[in-house]
């Protein structure tokens, strides 16, 4: 059975737009933890629009142009990768001021219908996400790293994995072979291919060091891994120079894979009051414990909500358990089980807010590197008290 994940590097246009757009929702909940923001970005060559609403005390304050040009250089953009961040043209349409009347007194009631959805499955190597997305992830963080230490690769990137699943164990796979590898890799003009591809392969060699229990081979073993290095050619003109970006354009990458459903609304740009991000981080968290609590090998929950509501209006619950042949059956929770589990958590919008401590997160750092491959973020972690229903 063949299973596929991708991932983006940081500089991607795309997520350039995400953390553009995160650093502002940052930067307002350090003004005020009930700030309302709900951010826009689009890039495109050395033009950034930002557009969007900011309701805190201070939001008049905050300059915009100057978190872009921040991110472009953090991101690794400069006189050599382009565009220039102090050659950026910044076009802002902002609604930004205090709260307005009676706005702060309902930031705990969906402004918007949305169906969010959370996933887990019975893998702690993965952090209990698919395979083939975490290992995309494994390795694009790798490349990023090493990037740090090759300036004549650039920002921008992307990694699709191909993922061969070869065994069961106890009735959860342990035995993968890497099929595939396709590396996007954005670089200075005279760096050739040849020293691309050396540095593809040793970025392989240090991620699967990292995945020893995943059991990832990537040459040898029962056949060798295809490794593509800029199938186009070459790369040397990326980023925004490239292509343009837009914030919420990664729906796939921020979620779990193409494999799994995905919910109505992108995760950045937007305050943890809001649905779109402080319901799908608690879905997340619930699909979590019901595979660590050894009730189904993946389980994946529905959140569906309308405007003016301060909790979910339909909750369901789909569980998961794989055959010896790889075939997945699925059915619905039953409908008492489903209703004794949630009632352990606080399905609101200010009980998740709270429980989360989603005033404490740095956005940012999550639209770079996902909202759920960190076992460390509050929804990720796994509280003992909660072992049964």
């Amino acid at each position: 059975m063949k299973t596929y994940g991708e991932w983006v590097f940081p500089g991607h246009p795309d997520k350039l737009s995400d953390r553009i757009a995160d650093s502002i929702v940052d930067e307002a909940l350090i003004d005020d933890p009930d700030a309302l923001v709900g951010i826009e970005v689009a890039v495109h060559r050395n033009k950034v629009f930002i557009d969007g609403r900011i309701a805190c005390p201070h939001a008049e304050t905050f300059d915009c142009s100057e978190i872009a040009r921040r991110v472009f250089r953090e991101s690794g953009y400069s006189s050599v990768f382009l565009p220039d961040p102090t050659r950026l043209s910044i076009d802002t349409d902002l609604c930004v001021g205090d709260f307005r009347e009676d706005e702060r007194r309902i930031r705990s009631i969906s402004d918007d219908q949305n169906i969010v959805t959370g996933y887990a499955e019975l893998n702690p190597d993965t952090n209990f996400l698919p395979i083939a997305h975490f290992v995309a992830y494994t390795i694009a963080r790798e490349f990023c790293d090493q990037r740090k230490e090759n300036i004549r690769i650039g920002p921008d990137g992307k990694v699709l994995v191909v993922i061969e699943s070869e065994g069961r164990s106890s009735g959860v796979r342990t035995e993968y072979r890497l099929e595939a590898v396709s590396f996007s890799v954005h670089h200075q003009s005279e760096l050739n291919t040849i020293e691309i591809v050396k540095t593809a392969k040793q970025v392989l060699e240090c991620a699967m060091v990292k995945l020893p229990s995943v059991h990832t081979r990537w040459n040898g073993g029962s056949g060798k891994t295809e490794v593509i290095v800029n199938g186009a050619g070459d790369f040397a003109v990326g980023g925004p120079e490239g292509d343009n970006g837009l914030a919420g354009k990664k729906l796939v990458v921020d979620a779990y894979g193409p494999h799994i459903p995905i919910g109505g609304g992108a995760l950045s740009g937007k305050d943890p009051h809001k649905i779109d991000r402080a319901m799908a981080l608690r879905a997340r968290q619930i699909a979590k414990h019901i595979v660590i609590s050894g009730v189904a090998e993946r389980a994946l929950v529905w959140l569906a909500f309308v405007p003016g509501e301060r909790e979910p209006r339909w909750k369901n619950i789909t569980l998961f358990k794989e055959g010896a042949d790889g075939s997945a059956r699925m059915w619905p929770m039953d409908a008492v089980l489903s209703r004794r589990w949630l009632a352990g958590y606080d399905l609101t919008i200010e009980g998740t807010f709270r429980d989360l401590r989603l005033d404490a997160v740095w956005w940012s750092e999550f639209a770079a590197w996902g909202h759920f491959t960190n076992p460390n973020a509050s929804w990720e972690r796994w509280f003992p008290g909660r072992t049964s229903v």
